[in-house]
C-alpha cells in the first residue's frame, strides 16, 4: 500500500526496518513485492495519523475511536498520548470568570 500510494515515508521506514534486521537485498526486494501485492502494511505512524486519532477521539469519544482503530489499523490512544500533549480547554457558558481564564492558560502553557 505504501508504494501504491507513493507514501515515501512508509517506504523509507520499511527499508530501514529491513536494514536494521540485517536483511539481504533479495529479502528487501521480496518484502517490497509483498507490499505491492497488498499483503504487508507498514506500522509506522506519522503526524497525520496522530492528528486523525485526536480528532476522532475528541469528536466521537472512546467507543468511536475503538471502532476506527480496529477498522483502519491506526495507532492506539496510548501511542497518541505518548506522542502528543493533551490540552483541555474549559469553555465559558456564561460570563467569563477569572478562574476559567487561569485554568485555560495553565492547561495551554504548563
Amino acid at each position: 500500500m505504501a508504494i501504491a500510494t507513493t507514501d515515501m515515508s512508509a517506504c523509507d521506514k520499511l527499508i530501514h526496518a529491513a536494514l536494521n534486521r540485517h536483511a539481504s537485498v533479495k529479502q528487501i526486494i521480496h518484502t517490497l513485492q509483498v507490499v505491492v501485492e497488498g499483503h504487508y502494511n507498514t506500522r509506522g505512524f506519522d503526524g497525520n495519523n496522530t492528528d486523525l486519532i485526536a480528532l476522532v477521539h475528541h469528536l466521537g469519544g472512546s467507543k468511536l475511536l475503538h471502532a476506527v482503530l480496529h477498522a483502519t489499523g491506526l495507532p492506539s490512544l496510548h501511542t497518541l498520548k505518548r506522542k502528543q500533549k493533551f490540552t483541555l480547554i474549559r469553555p465559558c457558558v456564561a460570563s467569563i470568570e477569572a478562574s476559567e481564564i487561569d485554568y485555560n492558560l495553565k492547561s495551554l502553557f504548563w
